[in-house]
């Protein structure tokens, strides 16, 4: 039951028609979250439908705030490389056709002796 009922949040038919109702022409920049994981890359490419349909791709970034430490990292596994959550994230963004540069990773930053670092949870 819950497979359909979260296969019911994203429509199997094009719906076009709704495209200029969700995405506003006033809007100078759209940011799409990309956590790594699988549903993302979903909600991202119904968005990116929307914002293709009235002509406003180029102004689409995806973003991913990294979680620092308490991300999965990328593993290898019997010689076979797996990437962890941001490396997945930017290669979502890339399938997705959003160019390397309006792809986004923000980590925290702290002060620490005049400089400013990472600074992960």
């Amino acid at each position: 039951m819950s497979r359909d009922l979260q296969l019911g949040l994203f429509p199997t038919e094009p719906v076009a028609d709704l495209m200029p109702d969700l995405v506003p022409d006033e809007v100078d920049i759209y940011i799409l979250n990309l956590s790594g994981g699988k549903d993302g890359p979903r909600a991202a490419a119904v968005a990116l439908d929307a914002a293709r349909a009235v002509g406003v791709e180029d102004r689409v970034y995806t973003i991913h705030a990294s979680l620092g430490p308490l991300e999965w990292p990328a593993v290898t596994v019997d010689g076979v490389r797996y990437p962890g959550s941001s490396e997945l994230a930017a290669l979502h963004s890339r399938a997705l056709g959003v160019p390397p540069e309006r792809h986004i990773e923000v980590r925290r930053t702290h002060e620490l002796q005049g400089e400013r670092v990472p600074y992960d949870l």
